[in-house]
């Protein structure tokens, strides 16, 4: 009985550990990785503690198999505890991050000065800002943070909207109509 203690005990440990490295590495790497420039990426990067974590728990079940098969069950499964947990709470926090689709409400929209991402995103993917007059896009989204008029009226125009996690909506409108709507970092 002592024997099955110590064993789950030192399972727990190095479970510990590994989890430890997990969350390093993915501190790590989704500090450095990149800025996204566009929304598309950012998915990428929302995936990457979600691949470490998978990795760190596969290879706990194997070393978990070598010692189920040696007859250490207690040693097999807490060594697979606390990277199961952690890929389950990273996979849930990833799809989370990747549901983007939130649809557009105007209320929802107007409470903050910080718009919501998820709306931005959405906004994006279905296209839609683009052909709409300066007058319709600030009926629809209010107000922007900042904007930019040339000195040749009518030329170029643009409209930017911060949101949260520091990125920002910018609307570019040329003679009036939307062109162009980008989502990226915001340096300000």
């Amino acid at each position: 009985m002592v024997k099955k203690i110590i064993d789950c005990f030192w399972g727990i440990v190095i479970s510990s550990i590994t989890t430890a490295v997990t969350l390093l590495v993915t501190f790590f790497f989704t500090s450095t990785f990149p800025e996204a420039q566009e929304w598309k990426m950012s998915g990428v990067k929302q995936i990457i503690p979600t691949l470490i974590a998978s990795l760190v728990f596969m290879f706990s079940l194997t070393l978990g198999l070598k010692h189920w098969r040696r007859n250490k069950q207690h040693l097999a499964v807490s060594l697979n505890i606390l990277p199961f947990i952690v890929l389950c709470v990273f996979t849930y926090k990833s799809i989370e991050k990747l549901n983007y689709h939130t649809p557009f409400d105007s209320k929802e929209w107007n409470k903050s000065a910080y718009k919501n991402d998820n709306m931005v995103i959405t906004l994006l993917k279905n296209e839609e800002l683009i052909g709409l007059t300066k007058k319709e896009v600030i009926a629809k989204l209010g107000d922007s943070d900042e904007k930019y008029t040339s000195q040749d009226t009518n030329i170029i125009d643009i409209l930017s909207y911060s949101t949260f996690n520091n990125y920002e909506l910018i609307i570019y409108l040329e003679k009036g109509m939307v062109t162009k709507v980008m989502y990226k970092k915001s340096y300000f």
